[in-house]
């Protein structure tokens, strides 16, 4: 009990210092560069897992991020977060889809969102307000 109560710790610092450090390049590299490695299919680091290990990995992955993104946006944004869930995962050999869009809102207003989804599982890890009635701009 409590090997997993110091893993689950583990788990959600290892995913907040990598989410820190890609909000940081977001900060600093230019968009052209950001999509680049986005578009990038990172094949030199891989972990075969059966499927059922691979939905308990998505499960925590996506309780971690939940909890990260219940900090607000400090030092943090959607698509930080989703960047590192694409990263982390792809090592386990997840498939996952980066959704990028933009939504008008009632005002007027444009709000640029991303999310993650893996569509093997048909499992969302981030963006669970995000209704399957938005269109994405781009899929990575």
């Amino acid at each position: 009990m409590i090997f997993k109560f110091l893993f689950e710790r583990i788990f959600f610092i290892f995913l907040f210092i990598l989410d820190f450090s890609i909000w940081l390049l977001l900060q600093i590299l230019p968009n052209k560069i950001i999509f680049r490695i986005l578009s990038l299919d990172n094949n030199f680091l891989r972990i075969n897992i059966n499927n059922s290990r691979k939905m308990i990995l998505l499960k925590k992955s996506r309780i971690c991020l939940k909890k990260r993104s219940s900090f607000g946006n400090y030092l943090s944004s959607c698509l930080s977060r989703s960047i590192t869930g694409k990263a982390f995962l792809s090592i386990f050999g997840i498939n996952c889809n980066l959704h990028l869009c933009m939504i008008k809102k009632t005002d007027g207003t444009k709000i640029a969102h991303s999310w993650l989804e893996a569509p093997d599982f048909k499992f969302k890890i981030t963006g669970d307000l995000i209704s399957d009635q938005i269109k994405s701009l781009y899929i990575f």
